[in-house]
């Protein structure tokens, strides 16, 4: 059978769209490329930091939708905006340089290849529903990157909203990361899993790096422990130059511990509440309470919302002032926060107080100090403490004069719990004084006892400090007269 004129100018149109396509082998450095041809359906990647691993996860998400008819690919991160801001462009400068075909939608963050009828999306996840629009797809390959910064939710997230969604191509889910300050969660539980294939490579593995930088790995190294005045063995170099997971409790900003889980609340009298305000971030509301007897704080209530607007916030508020009769409302007031704040103030005529943005540094340090001496409690499955967790220092941009906290992964909730813990009052609280029965003749006779023999001691002891202070001064006038009359004597001598 003869092909047709039509059968020929579509085979012309075909080859005028056709992708260009890259060779892997060409690109890839060998232990990028193992990754990457990997067979196993669980895969995981612990690296150090410019290690080439986000150009491996661009790699391979085109390799893959280039190479199979109908697929969908995610590629999840902690925000919608680090995804953009991490592996965005390279996507989009990959698919320019070898004429990929791939069509760009910068609202959805999506690259599509018609000719194949494959996608690319790219997504944050700041909690376990923020994948529920994907529910619904068939995934052929998931890349979730900076694993290790994601809170506990994240066991659920892969069992229960991705498990399902790669069962009908066998898809494949590929974990990958750089080490966290401790040796705790999910990552590092999957890192011990045989059920996982694990890969390991370094900033020493990438040639890439010595020939833009103009330098070898070993003087980019010395560059760097220079500038931040450690040397090799510094726990926070170890994870982010080899890729060792060494514990490092002072790369975090805040210490939870054990001492600091409540299970029930105790009797609370007083209590403030924190408010910091998002939109791509969330907003998020804390209520410490504290009895005016003790010296403990608790965090008792927190709500993390992204993305919602000013009515279902301000009703959240409301609901907060009404349950906690608050002592103080203290909120991030810049946007419209400053509106909402006279709102409530109108409202409920309570003193709305803004939230102080300055020495963060050091009022971080009083809320860390705070939690490492058990008088703030929190419990173990709150976001707070999740977040504490894995909110770091910046080593990149931390000086000897000047911390600075790493902006991913960001806590809303941890900020507004230090807005509501500068303002709380715990550490007035006097124990109570023990109740007398006064019908009890013995009772009443020792509490009048005691009553007097404190009375007594207490102006003895004032008795004592005026005497004392009399005889200090006493003794001040003698010593400054004789001061005096050596002047005299020595000018005469003089």
């Amino acid at each position: 059978m003869k092909p047709t004129d039509l059968d020929l100018i579509g085979e012309v149109l075909a080859e005028r769209v056709a992708p260009k396509g890259f060779d892997l082998k060409s690109i890839c450095f060998p232990e990028q490329l193992a990754f990457i041809e990997d067979p196993a359906d669980w895969v995981t990647g612990c690296c150090s930091r410019r290690s080439g691993k986000t150009e491996v996860c661009a790699l391979d998400l085109l390799n893959t939708a280039l190479s199979n008819s109908g697929a969908v690919c995610l590629y999840i991160t902690t925000t919608r905006l680090n995804a953009e801001r991490i592996i965005w462009a390279k996507l989009k400068n990959l698919n320019e340089k070898y004429e990929l075909g791939g069509k760009i939608n910068q609202a959805k963050l999506s690259i599509s290849f018609p000719h194949m009828n494959s996608v690319i999306y790219l997504c944050g996840c700041k909690d376990k529903n923020a994948l529920d629009n994907f529910l619904g797809l068939g995934l052929k390959l998931v890349y979730i990157d900076e694993v290790q910064s994601f809170r506990k939710f994240i066991g659920e997230l892969i069992d229960d909203k991705l498990g399902p969604t790669l069962a009908d191509y066998r898809g494949k889910l590929k974990l990958i990361g750089t080490p966290a300050a401790l040796k705790s969660g999910y990552f590092w539980d999957t890192l011990q899993s045989k059920v996982w294939s694990h890969h390991h490579w370094t900033f020493w593995n990438n040639p890439f790096i010595s020939k833009t930088s103009g330098l070898t790995h070993q003087q980019i190294l010395d560059r760097e422990l220079k500038r931040r005045g450690v040397d090799v063995n510094h726990p926070s170099v170890q994870r982010e130059w080899f890729g060792l997971w060494v514990n490092d409790t002072e790369a975090l900003v805040l210490h939870w511990g054990p001492g600091n889980n409540y299970q029930t609340l105790p009797e609370l009298t007083d209590y403030v509440i924190g408010v910091d305000l998002g939109f791509d971030d969330a907003d998020a509301i804390s209520v410490l309470g504290w009895h005016k007897n003790e010296k403990t704080c608790y965090l008792v209530d927190e709500i993390v919302k992204p993305q919602q607007g000013i009515t279902p916030l301000v009703a959240q508020i409301e609901a907060a002032i009404k349950r906690y009769k608050p002592l103080k409302v203290v909120i991030d007031q810049g946007g419209l926060g400053k509106k909402i704040a006279e709102e409530l103030r109108k409202r409920y005529s309570l003193p709305i107080v803004a939230a102080e943005k300055t020495r963060k540094i050091e009022f971080l340090a009083l809320l860390d100090d705070a939690l490492r001496t058990n008088c703030l409690k929190a419990k173990g499955t709150s976001q707070f403490t999740q977040d504490s967790f894995v909110t770091e220092w910046d080593f990149d941009k931390t000086t000897p004069d000047k911390k600075v906290v790493k902006a991913d992964p960001h806590s809303d909730i941890i900020d507004s719990v230090l807005y509501a813990y500068r303002e709380a009052l715990h550490w007035l609280g006097e124990p109570a004084k023990p109740k007398v029965n006064m019908k009890n003749t013995a009772e009443r006779v020792e509490f009048t006892r005691k009553h007097l023999e404190e009375n007594l001691q207490k102006q003895i002891d004032a008795q004592q400090a005026q005497e004392n202070d009399e005889l200090y001064f006493a003794m001040q006038e003698l010593e400054d007269s004789r001061d005096v009359g050596r002047y005299f004597i020595n000018r005469r001598k003089g």
